[in-house]
């Protein structure tokens, strides 16, 4: 359908779940559609329901990598947890990454897969520094 009358549909439908006070169960492939509508998210796949909450939960936290690809979340890394004598820290490429926290349940060579929301990359331009709200989730 055109924008128009799927964006009045969208608005009639938020508005008549709000009178009716009943569970909907919406299926869409519209990620957009599905956040401007629904109260929580299951992404399914597969015949297989791979993770469910809150959008900003699911948009920050993916459960994994194949969640973070189905939400269109693209940046995501993989590598290999390495023991530390200090504890835990990740091979990345060819670099040593640090890790302040969720690695305890992992294994030195273990692979790992992790993703950084947007808001949370900190640009660094000379001595300028344009920082966003950290909230970093590892996924295994």
């Amino acid at each position: 359908m055109d924008q128009v009358t799927r964006r009045r549909l969208q608005r009639e439908l938020s508005r008549l779940r709000e009178q009716i006070r009943i569970p909907v169960l919406l299926v869409t492939h519209d990620l957009d559609e599905a956040v401007a509508l629904a109260d929580r998210l299951c992404v399914l796949h597969g015949g297989r329901s791979l993770q469910e909450g809150d959008a900003e939960t699911l948009f920050r936290r993916p459960a994994n990598a194949e969640v973070a690809r189905l939400l269109d979340r693209h940046n995501l890394f993989e590598g290999r947890v390495v023991a530390a004598p200090d504890g835990r820290r990740l091979q990345w490429g060819s670099l040593m990454l640090e890790v302040a926290q969720g690695l305890d349940a992992c294994t030195p060579g273990q692979r790992v897969s992790w993703y950084l929301p947007d808001s949370d990359v900190v640009l660094h331009r000379g001595k300028r520094t344009v920082e966003s709200k950290p909230d970093k989730e590892m996924a295994t």
